[in-house]
């Protein structure tokens, strides 16, 4: 049997089998994995520091003590490899990495000491208002 065209319709499902097979392949690949191994190894060098935000001082003088926030703030998954947390949760170098993130969007106006040995950044300042139309 043809169509219009004269091509086999059977060769068009077939072609049609084969770019969903492969597209699943492809989302199959996207999806990571949370037993695999990371894309980069943490060194465990912010094991001992005292502020998370600004792990060079030897104090912490943030509004909420890094200490606390980083033992009772959770990462949510989204999406698939698409995690969202509060400002501290980009302070959890250990745990982004043991869940795969390579890249971490800042949407807040915070500065902070970034881990770019082991993250990329994206920052898009935001104010916590109501009246925020960014």
């Amino acid at each position: 049997m043809q169509d219009e065209e004269g091509d086999s319709v059977v060769t068009k499902q077939m072609d049609v089998q084969r770019i969903e097979n492969n597209i699943n392949l492809i989302h199959q690949k996207e999806q990571p994995d949370e037993l695999s191994q990371p894309v980069v190894q943490y060194e465990g060098d912010e094991e001992d520091i005292v502020c998370g935000r600004f792990p060079h001082l030897s104090i912490c003088a943030c509004e909420i003590n890094s200490a606390v926030a980083l033992k009772e703030i959770n990462l949510f998954q989204v999406y698939p490899g698409i995690y969202m947390g509060p400002f501290q949760a980009a302070f959890k170098t250990k745990e982004l990495i043991e869940k795969g993130v390579t890249h971490i969007l800042n949407a807040s106006c915070k500065e902070y000491t970034k881990r770019s040995k082991y993250f990329k950044y994206l920052d898009i300042p935001v104010q916590d208002e109501v009246g925020e139309n960014a």
